[in-house]
């Protein structure tokens, strides 16, 4: 009963398409982003063995908000994401702001390496994934350098549970 989205095909437009509460299963095979995912609240991203996200190349951009999922200053809630790669993003890899999202599912998928691994909220569970690699980017400025594994400001009531957390930048979390 998923709604299914092939490498090449633009995930955004599949998401407005669909209302919350939808699954989608990505497909086998690498998903070229230049932007953010936005979902709906209730959304569930699956992704087939060897789906990947990959910014490589195709996304530049200096806002530290941006993430292949993204979630800043908006109430976006019990979203799913399960079972992908999630690598090369020039921000992070997940971005739910404590502000408004929770009730996240973040499990069985590996992030890195990107500049940041997750940020995420109130109410979030993260576990079995493995986060790596996230280590800021080529700048010589030490502060540019920073990246780390997740943040979570203000993050009461998450479950953190098996994940591996490894060779992060300076802020490994």
């Amino acid at each position: 009963g998923a709604v299914d989205i092939w490498p090449g095909q633009y995930i955004q437009g599949a998401v407005n398409a669909y209302p919350g509460t939808t699954t989608f299963c990505l497909r086998a095979g690498v998903h070229s982003l230049t932007s953010s995912i936005r979902p709906k609240t209730g959304n569930t991203f699956v992704g087939e063995y060897g789906a990947i996200l990959d910014g490589t190349g195709y996304w530049t951009i200096n806002d530290g908000t941006q993430a292949a999922f993204r979630a800043h200053n908006e109430d976006i809630d019990y979203v799913t994401i399960r079972n992908l790669v999630i690598k090369n993003m020039p921000q992070q890899g997940i971005h739910a702001y404590y502000w408004q999202s929770d009730h996240w599912t973040i499990e069985y998928n590996e992030i890195g390496p990107n500049k940041w691994g997750i940020e995420f909220a109130s109410n979030f569970t993260i576990r079995n994934n493995y986060i790596h690699h996230n280590v800021g980017n080529s700048s010589s400025s030490i502060a540019a350098e920073r990246g780390g594994a997740y943040l979570g400001n203000l993050a009461d009531n998450t479950t953190f549970d098996s994940n591996e957390i490894a060779y992060n930048g300076l802020e490994q979390k």
